[in-house]
């Protein structure tokens, strides 16, 4: 698996809409006042809602642009500019599931950051991997292969 336009797009759908509301609602409620209302109205929800997700996503498309990541019958895959690493249970020290409180809870997400989610698998020799929610939605291989992780519940998760 890679990181492709449609996974990326998947992502960003949410936020998409949110922008096209807000252009709408503003432009309906404040098409007859001032420039500085009108102004006031974007520049609140691109500051809390806008930034934090890019912020977010272009995090994690960094992190994971040059991985293609695999899930094989006892182990998984990960390959870094055609360098392969291949990565069984007991060869990690630690694995963290870093996740939101809505998606832990299992309540509705409001905020489209809150949907990235990635694993850090550090190794026994040192190393470290980071397999993110844009190279990834399923992350039920870590329980299915054996992987002792642990859950690790964060707001803001930049990988």
């Amino acid at each position: 698996m890679r990181i492709t336009l449609k996974k990326q797009i998947d992502h960003l759908f949410q936020l998409f809409v949110i922008i096209i509301v807000i252009v709408l609602a503003s432009w309906i409620i404040f098409s007859t006042n001032g420039t500085k209302l009108h102004l006031a109205a974007y520049s609140v929800p691109f500051i809390f809602i806008v930034m934090p997700t890019l912020v977010v996503h272009i995090n994690y498309f960094l992190k994971n642009r040059r991985y293609d990541f695999e899930i094989l019958e006892d182990e998984i895959r990960i390959s870094i500019d055609k360098k392969e690493y291949r990565i069984k249970p007991n060869e990690t020290s630690e694995v963290k599931y870093v996740i939101s409180p809505e998606m832990y809870e299992t309540r509705h997400v409001w905020l489209p950051w809150n949907y990235y989610r990635h694993v850090e698998i550090y190794m026994n020799d040192g190393g470290k991997f980071v397999i993110t929610s844009l190279l990834t939605d399923d992350f039920s291989w870590l329980f299915h292969h054996g992987f002792n992780y642990e859950t690790k519940i964060n707001f803001y998760r930049l990988a």
